[in-house]
């Protein structure tokens, strides 16, 4: 069984969706919060480069038909300067599919397509609570190191 990495198309946007909805449901942070679908393929429309103002990338996955994983990113620039970096908005392995090539061959994607835009650096975070310990061994083990912290905090409503 062999894996290809591509760029998505249109026609993927239905598995793309269906994705980030697993990614949803299972994350411990994020399936507390609701799931827009709408917002979803307005996201994955913008990314596909219809969108004025927004620049990124959306890569798969795929192995015998079938899409495995996804990994989505936006390019920007830093507050104080011009340097562009990239930065990941989505990297999912479908559970069934883990662990995988899968993943390190779609940061190595999204490192390319970087690459190609000028950028200067790629900056990856974990953001789900989902096996948080082995995706920074692995992303160490691709290169990357600390840069900071993400926190979060669930602020009550009035």
């Amino acid at each position: 069984m062999s894996t290809t990495i591509r760029l998505a198309v249109e026609q993927d946007v239905d598995d793309l969706v269906a994705m980030g909805r697993d990614m949803h449901a299972e994350s411990p942070r994020f399936r507390t919060m609701g799931f827009s679908e709408t917002k979803v393929r307005r996201l994955l429309t913008m990314l596909q480069g219809t969108s004025p103002g927004l620049r990124g990338c959306m890569f798969v996955a795929e192995r015998d038909g079938t899409l495995i994983g996804m990994a989505l990113a936006i390019l920007d620039q830093h507050l104080f300067h011009d340097e562009r970096f990239v930065t990941d908005l989505v990297v999912f392995i479908k559970p069934t599919h883990r662990p995988s090539r899968a993943f390190p061959r779609l940061i190595q994607a999204i490192e390319s397509w970087s690459i190609e835009q000028g950028a200067a650096s790629v900056i990856l975070g974990v953001s789900t609570g989902v096996h948080v310990e082995q995706t920074l061994e692995m992303y160490g083990r691709m290169g990357y190191a600390s840069a900071g912290c993400t926190l979060s905090k669930t602020l009550a409503g009035d």
